[in-house]
């Protein structure tokens, strides 16, 4: 600010949060909030008086497109969910059937759109990331801001999202699937800046632990680096970037 009193700054509020405009005084540090809505503000430029702020302003929508075994999209007509806005992730659950993330909640979804069922729901958390486990029976999944964490720790729950179980603590856990076997959760989690590939006991009870011989020599994970395990469970699939 032009008198030295703080800072115009960025900021997201969660995960899948549009990034919003704050103001953090000084010396005292304390953060205030100067937007807070569904629009992302990329960019921005105080006036030289600090009376005005121009900011570009910007909103994404993410539509869910149903495509048939050739690759051709369904019609909307034919097709309620390709109507859906606003999808934060997806995941198939049955032939018939998905699971959808809508503003943090976790639903699981028809593909008719005609049945809906909401599995987990905390107005002051996220969830991403769901995957099925145990052929149907369970499913795993990114938690963000629960229970007062403020880390993107990996649960489990049954198939109707009762009985959750947190299988990490304090790691910031993305894209958990489970091995064939039914024994592990793999997942990406971030260390000192760096995406490593790690596997908790799917039943909980257990430390996560790092998988190296996942890795990929002078690469990083990508930033939509998803987990894909093979049917035998002994190869994993990732996206990487490769340092040339």
């Amino acid at each position: 600010m032009p008198d030295g009193r703080g800072f115009l700054v960025q900021y997201f509020a969660g995960p899948q949060s549009p990034m919003q405009i704050g103001f953090l005084s000084y010396p005292g540090a304390k953060f205030t909030t100067v937007t807070r809505d569904t629009n992302t503000y990329p960019s921005f430029s105080l006036a030289a008086n600090g009376n005005m702020i121009a900011a570009v302003q910007s909103k994404t929508t993410r539509e869910l497109a149903l495509l048939g075994a050739n690759g051709t999209e369904i019609p909307s007509s034919s097709s309620p969910l390709a109507t859906e806005k606003n999808i934060g992730g997806m995941s198939w659950d049955t032939n018939d059937a998905f699971l959808l993330v809508e503003g943090g909640t976790l639903q699981r979804v028809s593909t008719d759109g005609r049945s809906r069922t909401t599995l987990i729901q905390d107005p002051n958390s996220f969830v991403v990331f769901p995957a099925v486990c145990d052929g149907g029976r369970s499913i795993v999944f990114s938690w963000y801001n629960h229970a007062g964490s403020k880390a993107m720790n990996i649960w489990s729950a049954g198939a109707d999202g009762s009985n959750p179980v947190q299988l990490t603590h304090g790691t910031q856990g993305l894209w958990p699937v489970c091995s064939p076997d039914g024994k592990w959760v793999y997942f990406t989690s971030i260390e000192g800046g760096n995406a490593v590939i790690e596997k908790v006991p799917f039943g909980g009870g257990g430390e996560a632990k790092s998988v190296p011989e996942a890795g990929v020599p002078d690469s990083f994970l990508a930033s939509s680096g998803g987990l894909s395990i093979s049917p035998p469970g002994q190869q994993i699939a990732t996206g990487v970037s490769i340092n040339a």
